[in-house]
């Protein structure tokens, strides 16, 4: 998921001013490049706040990894109108030059948790395996991982979910899942529901918001060309 960048300039002002611009446009490639940092700044901190809300909350992952890029620069933060690059991973996109730029993600489900949509088994698999417990759901805990061997979680079939796409449970008999925690759990609770699809909701934090066009032009535009007052 790339997000792209295009600019075109119109600047009238007084000679002094005009010269400052000038001295900073004579490469285009490094003022795209702070647009693509703001881009992924803002998209960085949406994305925190969607996964510190979520229920049961959400483990730092690969995605928020892959918008981790931009630290803000001198002056203050946004309002100092300049970013740098402090990170990112094989996955970042922050690509620059004379006429434009891209911003994002190339993980597959990068687009998926932005946009939403619906997501179905791959690989071959017939179901999808929801975690119900949050520490399953935190660490990333799937049930092959739980139970290797397909000796102690036991399939139980119900009907359920909103359209009836959940068809069955996995239930720890053997109450596992609290004895990986460190905890007791009881024996016999359902701690995955498997389901033949599941339609995800869109977080849209990586995009242009109104704020983020805010500052971009009150901010960061006028603070790069040094005609901020």
């Amino acid at each position: 998921m790339a997000l792209n960048v295009h600019t075109t300039l119109e600047i009238r002002g007084d000679r002094d001013m005009l010269e400052r611009v000038a001295t900073r446009l004579r490469s285009r490639t490094r003022f795209h490049e702070q647009i693509g940092l703001l881009g992924m700044s803002q998209a960085m901190s949406r994305l925190s706040d969607k996964m510190a809300a979520s229920e049961g909350g959400i483990r730092r992952g690969f995605l928020q990894n892959s918008f981790n890029v931009a630290r803000a620069g001198g002056g203050g933060g946004q309002d100092g109108a300049t970013f740098s690059r402090s990170g990112g991973d094989e996955h970042t996109i922050l690509e620059a030059d004379e006429q434009g730029g891209a911003y994002g993600s190339n993980l597959p489900y990068a687009a998926q948790r932005n946009f939403g949509g619906r997501i179905t088994p791959t690989g071959g698999k017939k179901a999808l395996a929801i975690p119900l417990d949050d520490r399953l759901r935190r660490h990333g805990i799937s049930p092959s991982k739980l139970d290797p061997a397909r000796k102690l979680l036991d399939f139980v079939r119900i009907s359920g979910g909103a359209s009836g796409n959940v068809f069955g449970l996995l239930v720890d008999n053997e109450g596992i899942v609290g004895q990986l925690a460190g905890g007791k759990k009881g024996e016999g609770e359902a701690v995955y529901a498997l389901a033949r699809y599941v339609d995800q909701e869109g977080w849209f934090f990586a995009g242009w918001t109104p704020e983020d066009v805010r500052i971009l032009e009150e901010d960061l535009f006028p603070g790069w060309l040094g005609v901020k007052g």
